[in-house]
């Protein structure tokens, strides 16, 4: 790796629509949004590249039950995106069971359902407890985006919304058996949003 110093100079536009209900465990609504970032040498960048990141997710709930999914692509047009501006996901939600930001490259596609239960009756405190399922990777190349090299991954978790933010507790494994525990204070389902 080349030293940590780099420039950056660019235009950014995004469009979004959010009804989701709660930004910690959501209960009904959808977040949809797309952006668009044109880093340009004569705004005083290193290197000229574009990307486009888009999201869907949505939330549905029946009585004290939600299913949550989220679809997650992210792409730098020309592949040219340098070292600091690579793609860097991977942890609880985002290939659980991986590291934080272990995976990088120049495009990440993510599809994920999480179902989680409400527990108890506790207004000021609620507690969640549930799963999910997702599948992705992060690609160097659009030729090497297929079904065929997606990872499957997956947790358990438990969870409160609390007064300082969510706090989330997870064990997260991977197909290739890969497995991690979390301990999250803050945003995890919308950190993207």
């Amino acid at each position: 790796f080349t030293d940590g110093d780099f420039k950056e100079g660019f235009y950014y536009v995004r469009f979004f629509h959010d009804s989701l209900d709660n930004l910690s465990f959501p209960n009904t609504g959808v977040f949809g949004g797309i952006s668009y970032k044109s880093n340009q040498q004569n705004l005083g960048s290193d290197s000229d590249y574009e990307q486009i990141q888009t999201l869907l997710s949505g939330a549905v709930t029946f009585q004290r039950y939600t299913i949550f999914s989220r679809a997650i692509f992210e792409t730098t047009i020309d592949e040219n995106a340098p070292f600091n501006a690579v793609y860097r996901r991977g942890g609880f939600l985002e290939l659980s069971g991986t590291l934080e930001r272990e995976l990088a490259g120049q495009h990440f596609g993510l599809l994920e359902v999480a179902f989680y239960r409400r527990l108890g009756d506790i207004t000021f405190l609620p507690i969640y407890t549930g799963f999910s399922v997702e599948a992705g990777n992060a690609w160097n190349k659009y030729d090497d985006i297929n079904a065929d090299n997606m990872n499957l991954a997956g947790s358990v978790f438990i969870g409160a919304d609390t007064f300082i933010g969510p706090l989330y507790i997870a064990l997260g494994f991977t197909e290739d058996g890969e497995a991690a525990m979390y301990f999250n204070l803050g945003q995890t389902f919308l950190k993207n949003h």
